[in-house]
């Protein structure tokens, strides 16, 4: 048991690994290192072939699209993927963040959880209002407020009787219409900051999607990083779904994330944090004027302007939150798709228009995200059509100037990239494949083309939620909150 400042916090012990995947974590940012200079280097190499060989055509040129994209700096591509696991192993903090738990009844921080929702079913708003009124904490000490843009009268009458069982319970809308976007998720969440009266302001502000139930221990869980680290602006969770088909086909569970991504970018305290299972300072909050409002990813712009100001972000990896994942691969199209066309609009900050809410000293970072998001799509757009329409030319694909010294490169920077690929997988026990972060590749034809305007655990963690709250209905379809 330690002390922090008034606070009592648990801290548990590290989980163990094996000394095999020790070695592995040890070994990989070295690995990294050297599939870069591989890679530096057999592009180089090729690039002077092509540069003063005689007979180049200019198919040999466009050839080089695809080492452009394997090469691409941008995170989710190899390159990217290596540089940063290069360069955040170097990170001032610790990789995975230690389990702690506030312990205590009396005095605890003040703590208002947001339940932003539009027109998604009734029972799965319902599931998620009970799940957070039923969160191990004083009551006294923190309060539930859904924020209705549906305007429902069935729900607002739903969450009335609830009132009579958790009194720190309460409805709100800003009466706007469902098929009405004023600033989708941000304005409804804004509203709930600065329009709703409150005796007292509290000291952190939880956000839960209407279709993501917290765990008992979420705030217990989170608040202990906010309260040890004053930097700490954001504490969010990783997302866990409980309605995974049996093997996961479409890697919904996303565990690449919670066991490679989260941890490196922990490393520099620079995670983003999602839109759901986070919870943020009401100061920071009160700082940025709010959630903002400038696209249709507020919980990528909070983040990005957050760490340009200075703060820190964390990520836990722990299981905090459970939710609906869709239910169909149309489904997981979509909101993949959706959430991508919000990313890449963030090079739209660049815009000097006078609608452009967002400060111009934070534009610069944003618009390279939404630039390098957009960048990525495009090439892999062009890479889809254009590799099987060049082998199926019949035509000669690469110079023939010092052929075997490009053959040997070309067979040491692939091998690196599968060394690099291996260890990665090892060192999270092999909870993730060997490029794992390509699986989406698929989508970019459809990205480019149709872009829209561990199961145990689970299901004990399920059963242990089923138990906390009354009757729930686990099995119901996803709703469409703020597809506007």
């Amino acid at each position: 048991m330690i002390k922090k400042l008034r606070y009592k916090i648990q801290e548990f012990p590290v989980e163990k690994i094996s000394r095999f995947t020790y070695i592995a974590q040890q070994i990989t940012p070295s690995a990294a290192q050297v599939a870069l200079w591989l890679s530096a280097i057999y592009g180089i190499i090729r690039l002077l072939c092509l540069i003063f060989s005689v007979n180049i055509t200019s198919l040999m040129w466009w050839l080089m699209a695809p080492h452009t994209t394997v090469a691409d700096f941008s995170p989710d591509e190899c390159c990217g993927e290596q540089f940063f696991t290069f360069t955040s192993a170097k990170g001032e903090l610790a990789p995975h963040l230690p389990r702690l738990r506030l312990v205590g009844q009396n005095d605890l921080p003040l703590v208002e959880t947001f339940v932003p929702c539009c027109g998604e079913s009734l029972d799965i708003i319902l599931d998620t209002a009970r799940a957070a009124c039923a969160i191990d904490y004083p009551t006294a000490r923190f309060c539930v407020t859904v924020l209705d843009d549906g305007n429902s009268a069935a729900l607002h009458k739903a969450i009335a009787d609830l009132c009579k069982i958790w009194p720190n319970l309460s409805y709100h809308s800003r009466g706007v219409k469902p098929n009405v976007k004023v600033f989708a998720k941000a304005g409804n969440l804004n509203y709930g900051l600065f329009e709703i009266k409150r005796p007292f302001p509290p000291e952190f502000i939880a956000v839960m999607d209407a279709d993501c139930m917290p765990t008992p221990d979420f705030l217990r869980a989170t608040l202990p990083h906010m309260l040890t680290r004053s930097k700490l602006a954001i504490v969010g969770s990783a997302q866990y779904y409980y309605n995974l088909p049996d093997g996961d086909p479409l890697d919904q569970a996303l565990d690449y994330y919670s066991a490679i991504k989260i941890p490196q970018v922990n490393r520099l305290g620079k995670s983003f944090a999602s839109g759901s299972g986070c919870v943020i300072r009401y100061s920071t909050l009160l700082k940025t004027g709010g959630f903002p409002t400038f696209g249709s990813v507020e919980d990528v712009t909070l983040s990005s302007i957050l760490t340009q100001s200075g703060d820190q972000i964390l990520v836990l990896t722990e299981m905090v939150q459970l939710g609906l994942a869709p239910g169909s691969f149309e489904g997981h199209v979509l909101q993949t798709s959706r959430h991508k066309a919000g990313v890449s609009d963030q090079i739209l900050t660049w815009s000097p228009s006078t609608s452009n809410t967002i400060p111009p000293r934070y534009r610069p970072a944003l618009g390279w995200i939404g630039l390098s998001l957009t960048w990525k799509i495009v090439v892999r757009f062009i890479t889809n059509i254009f590799i099987p329409l060049a082998l199926a030319s019949g035509q000669q694909l690469v110079p023939t100037t010092l052929l075997r010294l490009q053959m040997v490169l070309a067979v040491l920077y692939i091998s690196s990239f599968w060394l690099y690929e291996w260890l990665r997988a090892a060192h999270t026990g092999f909870r993730v494949s060997t490029f794992h972060h390509l699986r989406e590749w698929f989508l970019a034809t459809r990205d480019e083309l149709g872009r829209p305007p561990r199961q145990a655990r689970l299901s004990l963690s399920r059963a242990r939620l089923t138990r906390t709250i009354s009757k729930t209905s686990w099995s119901r379809p996803r709703g469409i909150a703020y597809l506007g």
